[in-house]
């Protein structure tokens, strides 16, 4: 990512197809980083919450 930024600067026709390639993976990181924030014991958690959801579905009022 520096390269194609200083490359870029310095005069470096930078193509479409540098630059979207490292702004993806920076966007799957910050969503990643986001989501470990968000639900720090993971996918885990979710799914444990669907699940006892589920168990006790007839039963559950809110």
């Amino acid at each position: 990512m520096i390269k194609v930024l200083f490359g870029a600067l310095a005069g470096d026709s930078a193509g479409a197809g540098q630059l979207r390639a490292p702004l993806q993976q920076i966007a799957f990181g910050v969503l990643l980083v986001l989501f470990l924030l968000k639900e720090p014991l993971g996918i885990n958690q979710i799914v444990d919450r669907i699940l006892r959801a589920a168990n006790r579905w007839p039963f559950a009022r809110g």
